[in-house]
């Protein structure tokens, strides 16, 4: 780390990379787990560049245990005129929860809309609402009245159907599979509870479309089209849907398995091909393999969506997806 500190002290301040080139210095710092304090006050308070400071603001959060003043670094982080550094001390704030830090939370809710900070702020209080209910309810939390109820009653919304959905959710994402009665009757009760239609399209724009899409509305159709399921699937064989994607699949959207010649095995959709090359995507990405490199490829028995998509929702926001597919009763797209 000497040589670090020896190389910050040749920079130019006067350099145009000089912001980016002190973050370097304190992500070297992050990945030895060596935070100098000073230093990453010093980014965070003097860079001009806003990914610098949301930079610094991340590492005071994900080292908030070992650095002394995180808390106050990222209330000062809070106050930044970006929505990026409020969306990182927002983050970081959730980690150090106190009346304090909730009131630098709340505070944000007078900056203007940003859609990626205020959803951060609403799961930075949803995790720690004992921090700041009862000051909350006398009246005592800044930010904007208006927006700040908003928030609480959404909370207090989805913090009641979470609780309802938890115990069958659990039932049905054990480790150990379940017999399959009691699986069958925690799916029913997912079903019947109700949801929040608007947060269930939150919840589908951050999980979703990067697979599905609503008829022709923003996505990719590397999944099945999501306009009309509420007609073709009832609430029941929704929540089945999610919960086990490989339980019914179209054939053309079963995941392909392939095998290279130097070992590497890859799965998922194919999304194009021709002679030279397959493009399959695996969820996150698209790869391309060269045809000549491919040992084995075998059409797999199971959905090219991924196991799993259910536990990285939390409940409530399951039971606002459900309540979203649900509602989609508009005529599907014709196949061209």
């Amino acid at each position: 780390m000497a040589a670090v500190q020896k190389w910050v002290q040749s920079l130019n301040p006067n350099d145009p990379d000089f912001d980016r080139l002190m973050c370097e210095a304190l992500w070297l710092q992050a990945s030895f787990h060596r935070i100098d304090s000073g230093f990453l006050e010093r980014v965070l308070t003097k860079s001009k560049q806003a990914d610098a400071r949301a930079a610094a603001a991340r590492v005071a959060a994900d080292f908030h245990t070992s650095i002394p003043n995180a808390a106050e670094l990222l209330m000062v982080a809070s106050q930044d005129s970006h929505p990026r550094v409020q969306t990182e001390a927002a983050r970081g704030l959730s980690l150090v929860p106190s009346t304090e830090t909730m009131r630098a939370v709340f505070a944000l809710t007078s900056a203007s809309p940003d859609y990626w900070r205020d959803y951060t702020v609403q799961h930075a209080l949803g995790a720690n609402e004992k921090s700041w209910v009862g000051d909350y309810l006398a009246g005592r939390m800044p930010g904007d009245p208006k927006r700040s109820e908003e928030l609480v009653n959404r909370l207090l919304a989805a913090s009641q159907t979470g609780a309802a959905a938890l115990p069958h959710l659990q039932v049905l994402l054990a480790q150990e599979t379940r017999p399959a009665e009691e699986r069958n009757k925690a799916m029913t009760a997912l079903s019947e509870i109700k949801g929040d239609l608007n947060r269930g399209l939150e919840v589908f724009n951050r999980n979703c479309i990067a697979c599905h899409r609503v008829g022709t509305e923003d996505g990719r159709d590397y999944g099945p089209n999501i306009a009309g399921v509420g007609k073709r699937l009832n609430r029941l064989k929704i929540v089945e849907s999610i919960i086990d994607p490989n339980a019914e699949i179209a054939e053309k959207y079963r995941s392909t398995l392939i095998a290279t010649e130097d070992g590497l095995v890859l799965s998922g959709l194919v999304v194009a091909e021709n002679d030279e090359f397959v493009e399959l995507f695996d969820g996150k990405e698209t790869k391309k393999i060269a045809v000549i490199d491919i040992s084995e490829r075998k059409i797999q028995r199971q959905s090219s969506m991924p196991e799993g998509t259910a536990g990285m929702l939390a409940p409530a926001e399951f039971i606002d997806l459900l309540e979203y597919l649900a509602a989609q009763l508009q005529e599907p797209p014709t196949d061209k």
